[in-house]
């Protein structure tokens, strides 16, 4: 499987943050640096579906984009 997939480097990245995002939700270990590292897509994700105290500060520091950390310093990530 693992060659099939390292020619689709997208694929490669989705699956990675999907892991990230199970990691999150789930409360097991995971590095602020993925975090940060994550595309925008998966930064507002998280910001709008899950609750993690630990995850939405390091978003709210460290989010790629003004709008993540417009809408964590806001408050409103669950509008």
């Amino acid at each position: 499987m693992a060659r099939v997939l390292e020619s689709h480097p997208f694929l490669v990245q989705r699956l990675y943050e999907l892991s990230l995002f199970r990691a999150v939700a789930l409360a097991q270990p995971w590095l602020p640096g993925s975090l940060t590292d994550s595309s925008d897509r998966q930064q507002r994700k998280i910001v709008g579906s899950l609750d993690t105290t630990d995850a939405l500060a390091v978003l709210a520091k460290t989010g790629r984009t003004r709008r993540v950390r417009t809408t964590l310093t806001r408050g409103d990530n669950h509008a």
